[in-house]
């Protein structure tokens, strides 16, 4: 009876030793994943800072995935060179920028943020010419993360709102 009762303790204690070693493993994955997030955060909350309010579009080189893609409604930008036209296009076309990430989290290899861009209006953006406006366009970034490296994002902003801004009036069709 003794020995029975010996095998049962040592078969529970087994249980209850791989029942911690397998928590333990998955807290320490989870501690990985919740540090890995936080790089991924930092990383990319200081690249667009770098890139749009000191100007620093060579960050596209060290940061960005050689194969980036970047998706909005009205475009996608493949690759580092397009990166650097349309994202160049922002600092050339305006100035006194002001990129603010209001709110940023992510999950995985996932990083949201939300923000606003405001600036003047003083250089020629998509064909149009300076018009000395100040604008404020808003927006939501859903990006990925592999490697360190920015990989993919899709943007949605207010498009309606920052043509306004530069100017553009909608008028209903007249037909």
């Amino acid at each position: 009876m003794k020995s029975i009762i010996k095998n049962i303790l040592f078969v529970n204690l087994l249980a209850l030793m791989l029942a911690i070693v397998f928590f333990a493993g998955c807290q320490q994955k989870q501690d990985d994943s919740k540090d890995q997030v936080e790089a991924n955060i930092k990383m990319y909350t200081n690249v667009w800072d770098e890139i749009l309010n000191k100007g620093n579009i060579d960050m596209i080189d060290t940061h960005f995935a050689s194969n980036y893609v970047n998706k909005t409604v009205n475009s996608t930008v493949s690759g580092q060179a397009e990166a650097k036209e349309f994202f160049g296009a922002f600092l050339t076309g305006f100035s006194d920028i002001n990129f603010v990430v209001d709110e940023i989290f992510g999950v995985d290899d996932r990083v949201v943020k939300i923000w606003t861009f405001n600036a003047t209006h003083s250089g020629e953006f998509a064909g149009i010419p300076a018009t000395g406006n100040n604008i404020s366009l808003k927006g939501v970034s859903v990006s990925r993360i592999v490697d360190g490296k920015i990989s993919e994002e899709l943007d949605f902003m207010d498009d309606l709102g920052f043509m306004e801004q530069l100017g553009f009036t909608l008028s209903p069709s007249s037909e």
